[in-house]
């Protein structure tokens, strides 16, 4: 009788640390993917400055 009660006290502790671990791994699965739209939003402005300042020295190299 005690084993029996030990099971299911047991399989309730299980049950609650397996869904605190998936409520876990949804946050840093948020955490993760905001930063890397961060780090492609970078990427972007990066790319765009890059882009401007190309053109501006091509314009200006086409002036001279």
């Amino acid at each position: 009788m005690k084993k029996r009660y030990i099971f299911i006290f047991m399989s309730i502790i299980m049950t609650i640390a397996y869904f605190d671990l998936i409520d876990s791994c949804n946050k840093i699965d948020k955490i993760i993917s905001s930063m890397l739209e961060l780090d492609s939003q970078i990427k972007t402005e990066i790319d765009t400055s890059v882009s401007i300042y190309t053109k501006l020295v091509q314009v200006s190299n086409k002036k001279q």
